[in-house]
């Protein structure tokens, strides 16, 4: 099967677009997280994760745990390069030779869900879940 195009956008405005298409919005207002994507080749670029908190009407995009999409871009030479979705509320990164992920989702008050992504194959994809009960 041939791999899927990249999205490689150009700008910023065409990344909130982007999104904004993804979470089917027409606009949003929300945060952003840096982490080196190499920490062995700066030339690689930086990722970008994203998160989307609320839209251009004011609804919120995120439920009431802030559990929400969040995106994973690598900026690099000047243009944005999508490279998956994570969902959840925290995001730790580890770096060793590209930056790993783990993501936390609330279930309830007291379990959530803990899901790692690693880059394989030109995106961040889901390697394991676990579940988290909160003490």
């Amino acid at each position: 099967m041939p791999e899927e195009p990249k999205s490689i956008l150009n700008s910023y405005d065409e990344v909130s677009r982007f999104i904004a298409e993804l979470i089917g919005v027409d606009a949003w207002d929300g945060e952003s997280d840096y982490y080196p994507f190499s920490l062995t080749d700066s030339t690689k670029g930086f990722l970008e994760i994203v998160y989307p908190v609320v839209g251009a009407s004011g609804r919120l995009l995120r439920g009431a745990a802030g559990n929400g999409p969040i995106f994973i871009f690598l900026y690099c030479r000047g243009a944005w390069t999508y490279l998956g979705e994570m969902y959840g509320t925290k995001v730790t990164a580890t770096t060793d030779n590209t930056t790993e992920f783990t993501v936390y989702a609330h279930v309830s008050a007291t379990t959530g869900v803990e899901r790692r992504y690693q880059f394989s194959d030109g995106a961040y994809v889901c390697v394991s879940e676990a579940d988290v009960v909160e003490e």
